[in-house]
């Protein structure tokens, strides 16, 4: 079947929400994970298998993911323009026939659907394999090519394990990743985690966060990377959302546990961490951070997280 389509319009504007989930939760469904990813994510991930139908699928074929999605119904090939990944091979002005195509990635693990605070995968980010050097998540993006646009780089939201009940003030944790991500959800009393990309693409983070709270109480509890004890730019990035969380709620708090557990909250999971962590109010932390990122002295990182555990 060619994928020459008649394109009404491919000026290099973003889709809505609406689309964008619609156009993703295709492909998604297009390339369900295989009984062996879902396997091997719930031995060395602690993935549940709710979590895996909701977040993850198998790596995306770029030569059959267009047919597929469209083959699937309720989407016309106009629609998927302005879709992260998508773009036109070859292009006449902003109207005629376009060889649709979507930018994908070789080496990929899986799959990982960012979901917004209703639900809505808005965008999607490959897992590549392990390598010796380079990055291991990259996002679905066509920024650059006709018709492209892209990701924008967003931050998603996990659901959590709590169960509240009315008047209670909604809990919600922030954190890099989104494996560290479904790890807090199925582990902490919280009701929803939300994960950046990185700890300096956290532009979005009050929006979220005030969409997500639709004004009702909350509070925030910061779970972050234990390499913010050695990387003065991830100190500084801590330090800049530390503070604009305290701007959101007086009920801040971090999440910190011995560096000997691992970097991660998934890491010290696995390394049998959870009985250590403590949780401390976040001022302390952003103080302590400012303090070594600017070298100002006491009081350092290091005497922050140990004092922690005194």
């Amino acid at each position: 079947m060619s994928n020459q389509y008649y394109i009404r319009n491919s000026t290099n504007q973003k889709a809505p929400d609406d689309r964008l989930n619609l156009v993703n939760s295709k492909i998604m469904q297009a390339f369900p994970p295989s009984d062996s990813l879902r396997q091997s994510l719930k031995d060395t991930r602690g993935l549940t298998d709710e979590q895996i139908d909701m977040f993850i699928a198998s790596p995306i074929n770029a030569a059959s993911v267009v047919e597929d999605v469209l083959a699937a119904g309720d989407i016309q090939a106009n629609d998927l323009l302005g879709v992260p990944g998508i773009y036109l091979d070859k292009q006449s002005g902003t109207t005629g026939k376009g060889a649709i195509k979507f930018k994908t990635y070789t080496n990929t693990d899986c799959v990982i659907a960012v979901r917004n605070e209703t639900g809505k995968v808005v965008a999607l980010q490959a897992r590549l394999k392990a390598t010796d050097s380079g990055p291991r998540y990259l996002w679905y993006s066509s920024k650059g090519r006709p018709g492209g646009v892209t990701s924008g780089a967003p931050m998603g939201v996990v659901p959590g394990k709590r169960s509240r009940k009315d008047g209670q003030e909604l809990r919600i944790a922030v954190c890099e990743g989104f494996f560290k991500a479904a790890a807090i959800a199925r582990t902490l009393d919280v009701d929803y985690v939300v994960f950046c990309s990185g700890i300096q693409n956290t532009s979005p983070f009050s929006k979220l966060v005030h969409r997500l709270a639709r004004r009702k109480p909350f509070s925030l509890l910061i779970v972050p990377d234990m390499d913010f004890l050695t990387n003065r730019e991830v100190m500084k990035a801590y330090a800049k959302l530390t503070g604009e969380a305290m701007q959101l709620t007086r009920d801040v708090s971090v999440l910190a546990w011995p560096v000997r557990f691992g970097k991660g909250f998934d890491d010290m999971l696995a390394a049998g961490g959870l009985a250590h962590c403590r949780m401390r109010p976040a001022a302390k932390f952003r103080d302590a951070l400012y303090n070594e990122a600017a070298r100002l002295g006491s009081p350092t990182l290091m005497d922050y997280i140990e004092n922690c555990f005194d």
